[in-house]
């Protein structure tokens, strides 16, 4: 499956962070906190609020963990915590406007409102490469295989591309990455299905 196609969502990593293993929640943070801030940047939220907009997000995400897990098990967690997060940059646009210092139009809110994504829209293929950039930094995979996945899934290239590459045929290519995403389901406990 490609970066930019929907992932199927195998809960136990989720479902480890109900249980109450902090390690599990560590590894959540950890794997979807580079996502989060890449979306407020995209979304032009001052460098300064980021840390308490992400916590924000990560306490509404832990607080309907249950709820995520009895839905459809066909949605990505990416593009669940994202609609979190599209409500609290919403929430905090809002906030920024009742403020007295920014109520005639100060410092960014224009900027603010105007780089908000469309309500309608999901995580971009750029949202999923930055995951799985963070999963492959957490995996001890060698240069070749780390930068065989980059150009596939996140530069998009062709079997054929990345094995003129490599010295591979495509077979060979989507023979590896087979391999390789299984890997990386195995020790991410599921959490997208690459």
């Amino acid at each position: 499956m490609g970066v930019g196609q929907t992932a199927r969502i195998d809960t136990s990593l989720v479902r480890n962070v109900i249980a109450g293993e902090e390690t599990a929640w560590h590894r959540l943070v950890r794997l979807y906190s580079p996502s989060l801030d890449r979306f407020m940047h995209r979304c032009r939220i001052p460098e300064s609020d980021r840390d308490s907009l992400r916590n924000e997000v990560f306490a509404e995400a832990f607080a309907g963990l249950s709820g995520f897990v009895g839905q459809n098990r066909s949605r990505s967690f990416l593009k669940w915590i994202w609609v979190i997060a599209r409500h609290r940059v919403s929430r905090f646009v809002d906030s920024e406007k009742r403020r007295p210092d920014r109520a005639s139009g100060g410092d960014g809110v224009p900027g603010l409102i105007s780089s908000l994504p469309d309500p309608s829209a999901g995580p971009t293929a750029d949202d999923r490469a930055e995951l799985l950039r963070a999963i492959l930094n957490e995996l001890d995979l060698d240069e070749t295989d780390s930068n065989l996945l980059k150009m596939y899934y996140m530069e998009g290239r062709t079997a054929a591309k990345v094995g003129e590459s490599f010295g591979l045929t495509d077979v060979a290519v989507r023979k590896k990455v087979a391999r390789l995403l299984k890997r990386i389901r195995e020790q991410t406990d599921g959490i997208e299905d690459w």
